[in-house]
């Protein structure tokens, strides 16, 4: 079971509602604080503004350089975007590489401050 993004406490398995029982795989609640945690379906994929991974649904990707036959992805709309030039992108989770005209999702920079003290 996952663990709860809010406090990290165990989570269990909850009741989904209809809503959920069409877009999510699997709920689950927190024990500690009744946080909820949804496990999307893979086609929710199809909605994101950015490129994802159809597979697991991370968003840490890379561009491959080449094709590596056993892991790209045999969806035929997905072959259809590399026919027409999609550029080919690999997850770093699952190792799934698939075609998509999306751009990435772009990383926060991190901020550092300068911090300047005076008496």
């Amino acid at each position: 079971m996952p663990a709860c993004n809010y406090c990290g406490a165990r989570t269990l398995r909850a009741h989904r509602t209809f809503l959920e029982r069409l877009i999510c795989r699997r709920v689950y609640r927190c024990t500690r604080c009744s946080g909820k945690l949804s496990v999307h379906r893979p086609f929710i994929a199809l909605f994101h503004s950015r490129c994802v991974c159809p597979s697991c649904g991370s968003g840490d990707l890379s561009k491959a350089s080449s094709i590596d036959t056993e892991k790209v992805t045999g969806n035929p709309v997905r072959r259809l975007l590399g026919s027409l030039g999609a550029p080919l992108y690999n997850c770093n989770y699952c190792h799934l590489q698939f075609y998509d005209f999306r751009p990435l999702l772009t990383r926060p920079e991190k901020v550092t401050f300068a911090v300047n003290f005076r008496r």
